[in-house]
């Protein structure tokens, strides 16, 4: 069994109280990189089905093995609303940014040209908390 096929157990157990999966992810780093697709697959997978738990647990993992590349992918994710408050996602966003504040800028420079309105919508959110939050650090 793959890390990610162990993680994907053990979001979808109904018995899970969260913290086998993430001392899964803990396990998780820049060394998986291989992981990155089928991390990015599951994710979006979650996100299909509406899923806000399994979209945390795999938006983490995806800021463990990417680390600040990660960012694109999880504002994107983001955009989409699952119904929730999305302040578990947020964190992770914000820690992401929190690697390498000067990246994530340039990463946010990207994103405002895009020509999807929610990602601009959130890549602004995320700014505002680097120009605030992050600077204060």
């Amino acid at each position: 069994m793959t890390k990610v096929e162990a993680l994907l157990a053990q979001i979808g157990d109904p018995e899970d109280d969260s913290t086998p999966a993430y001392d899964l992810v803990a396990e998780l780093s820049e060394a998986d990189q291989a992981l990155v697709p089928e991390l990015k697959m599951a994710l979006w997978n979650f996100l299909k089905t509406q899923n806000f738990y399994g979209r945390d647990i795999l938006a983490d993992a995806l800021a463990a093995v990417q680390g600040i590349e990660a960012l694109p992918a999880l504002l994107k994710v983001s955009t989409y609303d699952l119904g929730d408050d999305q302040d578990t996602l947020q964190s992770t966003i914000i820690d992401v940014m929190s690697l390498d504040t000067d990246r994530a800028r340039v990463i946010l420079d990207e994103l405002d040209a895009s020509d999807d309105a929610k990602l601009r919508e959130v890549s602004k959110w995320a700014r505002e908390m680097a120009d605030s939050f992050l600077d204060n650090e």
